[in-house]
């Protein structure tokens, strides 16, 4: 792991509890159609959180969506956008 990933998921378990419950609370507010049987991104869709943390183990997963959900997000609107343009 690299010492970007350490710094971000390396820490406590309340410190973990505060960064699900932010990536919770950021799904939560997403304006767009969910399926709550299709976890995974789509084109209209980010992928959950949960399928983010579970991915977040994976070597490089973080250094190429972003080592929060928040910048997941962000990037997963940008790449969207782009597609729609």
């Amino acid at each position: 792991m690299d010492e970007l990933w350490t710094k971000h998921f390396n820490v406590s378990n309340e410190e973990w509890d505060k960064i699900c419950d932010k990536a919770l609370d950021t799904w939560d507010k997403l304006d767009v159609p969910k399926d709550p049987d299709d976890l995974l991104e789509s084109n209209t869709c980010p992928m959950h959180p949960n399928t983010f943390m579970n991915l977040s183990s994976v070597s490089g997963f973080n250094h190429m969506n972003g080592y929060t959900y928040e910048d997941y997000v962000a990037g997963w609107k940008k790449r969207v956008s782009l597609e729609q343009n």
